[in-house]
């Protein structure tokens, strides 16, 4: 796909984001394996206390299509596809709860967005600078792919990097 790139550097400038506001990043995985569950599935970010055996999966996306209808089919999709890895969690004696944070690809946020940052433990002094960095950061990363798309020059030169110890 000509333009994944950039929709990889969107999609991940919304976890970015999440994880820049999250209060702790102790017992946070980004974008691997649930070793606990035994699956392939990587979701974008879990949480694992072991000591309160607490599991928290949550996925990001960025629908094209930013209307209410189209936010519930991809949280519900997403929801889906990690419950599989909440049941085998449950199984283990976690409890386990997946969520999803949807940014549309026109900069919509998703009001349901507000349970998932509340699961991350993200501070409601946070969430205002949180959700407007998100929205600024999709549109701009939409921006680029169109542009890219009509004129077949690339707008950046840097991905977006996950690194905790930035």
């Amino acid at each position: 796909m000509l333009h994944s790139r950039a929709y990889n550097n969107r999609h991940r400038s919304v976890l970015h984001n999440l994880v820049t506001h999250m209060q702790s990043t102790k017992n946070l995985r980004i974008e691997r394996a649930v070793p606990e569950a035994d699956s392939r599935l990587m979701p974008d970010l879990v949480v694992i206390d072991n000591d309160r055996k607490l599991a928290i999966i949550v996925d990001v996306a960025c629908p094209f299509d930013n209307r209410q209808d189209a936010f519930l089919e991809k949280r519900n999709e997403k929801i889906s596809k990690y419950t599989p890895i909440c049941n085998i969690l449950k199984t283990k004696g976690y409890r386990a709860i997946v969520d999803a944070v949807l940014v549309g690809s026109l900069g919509s946020w998703d009001p349901a967005n507000f349970q998932a940052l509340n699961l991350l433990g993200i501070p409601k002094h946070r969430k205002e600078h949180l959700i407007r960095k998100s929205i600024s950061d999709v549109i701009r990363w939409s921006r680029d792919v169109d542009v890219e798309h009509m004129c077949g020059h690339r707008q950046y030169s840097k991905d977006v990097v996950l690194d905790l110890n930035q």
